[in-house]
């Protein structure tokens, strides 16, 4: 049997037991239905709620301290007066790039 007369097989067979279970449901649900108007037609108290638009914030503000992923501390062979610092913190630098000068 091939992959395709199963799948039709099996979709046909799907079709007819819905099909049954459908006809199968009737005219006793009916009758049940009508003889239970008359009780539903009385009045239900019902809470409701008015909903309006508005409009929300994302943002939320709190307090904290940001810790840096990596750190290098950088020590000076010679001592002396600083008297240019040519990078700010928190900035990359690269291999041979020129930090600060010292007098």
């Amino acid at each position: 049997m091939s992959k395709q007369s199963f799948l039709k097989q099996v979709c046909i067979t799907t079709a007819l037991i819905f099909v049954t279970g459908l006809f199968s449901c009737g005219s006793d649900d009916k009758k049940a239905a009508e003889s239970a108007k008359p009780a539903m037609a009385s009045k239900m108290k019902v809470d409701g709620f008015v909903v309006t638009p508005s409009s929300l914030s994302d943002n939320l503000e709190l307090p904290g301290s940001i810790i840096a992923n990596e750190a290098t501390t950088i020590n000076p062979e010679i001592s002396g007066r600083l008297v240019y610092l040519n990078s700010a913190e928190g900035k990359t630098v690269g291999k041979g790039a020129l930090i600060a000068k010292i007098y």
